[in-house]
């Protein structure tokens, strides 16, 4: 499957950051800084240079270190060096400040566990926390001067070209998309950890509370689709993280039930598909959770039920075939998951047949998915013979499919598929390209007895 796209982080480096101040180029080395000082591969090391960057960060922040210390570091870490003598505390304004890709400091903090290597799942979360400490000291920062603009401030302001970091600064700094359209709140359901996820949603409750954000501008947080045109659901789903999806999946739900978003917006949620035509039902396929494939395939079914789905859209979210010629049913089998694949055919089925005007329409329609190849050439029993989510009872269940469709002549249909894939793709095994001589013996085994697939002990 395609990876999930993010936005350019090119902003990072010094010819991209020229549509920043000098002073606001600063506070973004430094939030650089905390991370890479963070991710020192001895760990020694990392404690000391994320010292050192705690301190400095909070000097420019005018707050104490969370960490004090008396002792000199041993080694000149990298740490920036403002080449001015002044700090966020004399210029709050360079928190509006954005760079070249739409991207504010809140933004630079969130997506900080990018940064770093995302393979180790413990670094990975460490640099999450860090993110989260980072995060709440830039929001502690920035609320603390809305404080202090909302107290001294008179009533009746004359003009003033100076921005000011108010409230309502603050409040647009927080649903500011990138130019990639990725918002603080789809950044933190991407990042996959809920702390962190929940400290952003904090801070766009209390704004929203406080009315700085009206209920269109807070429910545009959850539907707003990116340049590859992922919603939020649809992230939460790909994270896999079911504290994220079940929050976003019900504040969707609040959402449509306050009549805050029409029909037509709640349902798109359920049923966009992302620039390589996977739609939210495809990933939550993929995902592996049954728990969450089975909360979209029923909003599915209840959308169209109401009668908000037709009956053409609720039929193509089982049969529509992804941008590499996958169809629902190819991931389903690839999934290895056996609830998920016996969930997926049977609602499969039942929306063919309410779909269908005629038996021989839906069996028609049955034949075609279960004949279905890829661009590659896969077919279904390439995708059940894969070793790494190759599944006998899957295969079992595929043959009793074959028998119930084709009848007598499902054996030869069967073994119509008996043929090389066209894939060269060096990130799938050779042993596709070869004849699954394991699927033979098992239709000719008992039904009631499924020979386990060799590659089942690779």
């Amino acid at each position: 499957m395609e990876p999930l796209p993010n936005f350019s982080y090119a902003s990072s480096y010094a010819p991209y950051t020229q549509v920043r101040t000098e002073l606001a180029n600063d506070l973004h080395r430094l939030i650089l800084d905390f991370c890479f000082n963070f991710n020192m591969p001895k760990d020694g090391d990392k404690a000391e240079a994320a010292k050192v960057s705690d301190i400095a960060i909070g000097r420019f922040l005018g707050q104490e270190p969370q960490e004090k210390t008396k002792k000199k570091p041993k080694k000149q870490w990298r740490t920036s060096r403002p080449v001015t003598s002044e700090s966020a505390v004399d210029r709050p304004e360079i928190f509006r400040e954005m760079s070249i890709n739409g991207c504010t400091h809140l933004m630079d903090a969130v997506h900080l566990p990018f940064v770093g290597n995302t393979d180790d799942n413990h670094q990975y979360m460490l640099a999450c926390a860090k993110a989260q400490v980072l995060f709440g000291r830039l929001t502690a920062f920035c609320k603390k001067e809305a404080e202090r603009i909302a107290k001294h401030e008179p009533q009746e302001t004359e003009p003033n070209d100076k921005p000011q970091l108010n409230w309502q600064s603050y409040a647009d700094l927080l649903i500011q998309p990138t130019k990639d359209n990725y918002t603080l709140l789809h950044q933190g359901i991407i990042n996959k950890n809920h702390e962190l996820y929940k400290s952003i949603m904090g801070e766009l409750s209390l704004v929203h509370k406080r009315g700085l954000l009206t209920d269109s501008q807070y429910a545009e947080q959850f539907t707003l689709q990116t340049t590859w045109r992922f919603t939020p659901l649809h992230s939460a789903i790909r994270s896999g993280n079911k504290q994220i999806y079940n929050h976003i999946f019900l504040e969707l739900f609040n959402l449509h039930k306050k009549k805050t978003i029409d029909d037509a917006t709640y349902a798109q949620q359920f049923i966009q598909e992302n620039d390589h035509r996977n739609t939210p039902l495809c990933s939550a396929i993929t995902s592996g959770n049954p728990v969450i494939f089975l909360s979209i395939a029923d909003k599915l079914q209840q959308l169209h039920r109401q009668g908000i789905l037709s009956d053409e859209i609720y039929e193509k979210q089982f049969t529509q075939a992804t941008c590499e010629g996958f169809t629902p049913l190819q991931l389903a089998i690839l999934s290895g998951n056996t609830d998920i694949f016996h969930r997926f055919t049977t609602r499969m089925q039942q929306a063919l047949k309410k779909t269908s005007t005629c038996d021989t329409e839906y069996r028609e329609k049955y034949q075609q998915q279960l004949e279905a190849v890829s661009d590659d050439n896969w077919n279904v029993f390439h995708c059940a013979t894969d070793p790494r989510s190759a599944n006998p009872f899957i295969v079992q269940r595929l043959t009793d499919m074959f028998h119930n469709c084709f009848g007598d002549g499902a054996e030869k249909h069967i073994k119509t598929l008996y043929k090389e894939t066209t894939d060269t793709s060096p990130f799938r095994p050779a042993f596709h390209n070869r004849h699954p001589e394991w699927l033979e013996k098992l239709l000719e085994s008992s039904n009631d007895n499924p020979i386990k697939p060799s590659c089942w002990d690779r």
